[in-house]
């Protein structure tokens, strides 16, 4: 159980699950990171940050693939970040309308961005 909880701890998306789809396509990463990963992801949103070629898509559309199989998402969008976006940009905020008007209207680039 969680501490201070009733209940057992169910994570969002086992480590166990982002492990298998990492691996699945070749990433092999220490045990740590997808029990990192696993534990940011109770607090919402997870930024990857690291060199060009480490993994970091990857590793997130593994995650994409493991909460998909768990039935928490329905899949992932890749889009490429421009020098001025802000985190509202990155993360965005639901019913924020000025923020969805202005992302329909640029279309994302799809690809391995950092």
């Amino acid at each position: 159980m969680a501490p201070g909880h009733d209940r057992p701890y169910l994570p969002l998306v086992p480590a166990a699950a982002i492990r298998a789809a990492a691996e699945d396509t070749g990433l092999r990463l220490p045990e740590g990171v997808y029990a990192a990963v696993e534990a940011a992801l109770t607090g919402g949103h997870v930024v990857l940050v690291g060199p060009a070629g480490c993994g970091k898509t990857t590793l997130a559309l593994a995650v994409a693939e493991a909460a998909a199989q768990a039935g928490r998402s329905t899949g992932a969008m890749l889009v490429t970040a421009a020098h001025r976006w802000t985190g509202r940009d990155t993360v965005g905020r639901p019913g924020d309308e000025e923020w969805r008007r202005e992302s329909s209207s640029t279309p994302p680039h799809t690809g391995a961005g950092c």
